[in-house]
């Protein structure tokens, strides 16, 4: 018998590559699987860090929750505001090589 429903408290963050549309148009196909590939590495790196679950991979989006589906987390909107923080510190680190 699957278990009985409940309500917890999460928190949904929703990311995506600034101008992926336009890089993947004049790009090689080769070339976004790669860009693509490093990103949700790094997404799903950095997320994890902070008690994320990657639920969804949408092109160049990522949806990530904080609090579900696997475990609650009382601080679940401060870990997902440090996950944002740090997908910006490692991208513009990444950027910069």
């Amino acid at each position: 018998m699957p278990p009985a429903p409940r309500s917890i408290a999460a928190t949904a963050m929703f990311v995506d590559l600034r101008g992926f549309t336009a890089m993947s148009r004049r790009s090689s196909p080769v070339r976004v699987v790669e860009v693509l590939t490093e990103y949700y590495a790094l997404v799903e790196r950095v997320c994890e860090r902070e008690g994320g679950v990657i639920t969804q991979f949408l092109g160049d989006g990522v949806v990530v929750v904080f609090g579900a589906p696997l475990q609650p987390l009382a601080d679940h909107p401060r870990a997902a505001v440090r996950a944002a923080l740090g997908l910006q510190r490692a991208l513009a680190e990444r950027n910069a090589v």
